[in-house]
């Protein structure tokens, strides 16, 4: 006995289409031509809930690296002392004002070393801003050391004015004096800060250790 198929000519085999309940729709014109029907709704949830996912997990990669980045690279990290070795007035070989001379005394008190990235400072005279600077060629300090930096901060012509009627006024030996310093310690590391208060001598130490007064 001889069986017989039915063939059916390829452009009317039915097109199938998965669905996420793993259903078979099909769709057929009447002419005999397979259309293939929009996505069921019920995939938009789910294709939504995904790309939220992603999103969120990119987000909070994001996040832990800023809050990594910011934070000490070891948390046992300690801050690095900063005192104020020596403050004084000093002749300016470069001009007739004179200028400032600030030494600053560092301890780091970690493992690994500490590069110095720069240092904004103020300098307040009887509790007025008298000039600012900044300085960049700063040292490293290495893993339980210590260094020493010399700021040089020159008084501009309006702020030499300045200094020069403020001891006109007080007619004293000493004036006080207020500094104030941030230092860079790069990103991985919180600034430096320091605020020192003290009495400054109206006399210029010279190289040779020799006084003289300023007016």
């Amino acid at each position: 006995m001889i069986e017989v198929k039915e063939v059916i000519p390829e452009f009317l085999r039915p097109q199938q289409t998965f669905l996420k309940n793993n259903r078979l729709r099909t769709s057929l014109k009447p002419s005999g031509r397979i259309c293939n029907r929009p996505i069921s709704p019920q995939l938009s949830p789910w294709r939504h809930s995904y790309g939220t996912t992603v999103m969120n997990n990119i987000i909070m990669l994001i996040s832990v690296f800023i809050i990594s980045s910011c934070a000490p690279i070891s948390p046992h990290y300690q801050q690095p002392s900063v005192g104020l070795k020596s403050f004084r007035i000093i002749p300016n070989p470069k001009g007739v004002l004179p200028e400032f001379e600030i030494g600053l005394h560092i301890i780091n008190p970690n493992r690994r070393s500490i590069p110095l990235k720069g240092v904004f400072y103020t300098i307040s005279l009887e509790d007025e801003k008298l000039l600012s600077g900044v300085a960049n060629n700063l040292p490293t300090i290495k893993g339980y050391g210590e260094t020493d930096i010399n700021l040089h901060a020159t008084v501009d012509l309006v702020g030499g004015l300045q200094l020069i009627n403020k001891l006109l006024k007080k007619q004293q030996a000493t004036m006080k004096y207020t500094f104030s310093a941030r230092i860079d310690t790069g990103m991985f590391s919180p600034p430096l800060h320091i605020k020192e208060e003290g009495n400054l001598s109206n006399t210029l130490h010279d190289t040779s250790g020799n006084e003289q007064n300023i007016l």
